[in-house]
């Protein structure tokens, strides 16, 4: 039983963090407003990756 308990007491925790998560990603968005992430996404990851030749 008291295996169970833990068990539900994570997966509490879990969600809770998970539903913390999607707010904070909501307030950026309407911070934010429109903007294109796959640009932003892909100028960042170029630039890791070094340049183009």
């Amino acid at each position: 039983m008291r295996i169970q308990q833990q068990t539900q007491r994570k997966a509490s925790e879990r969600k809770t963090k998970r539903e913390k998560a999607a707010a904070e990603m909501d307030r950026l968005a309407e911070k934010f407003g429109k903007w294109d992430g796959v640009r932003i996404i892909r100028r960042f990851r170029d630039c890791r990756s070094g340049p183009k030749t």
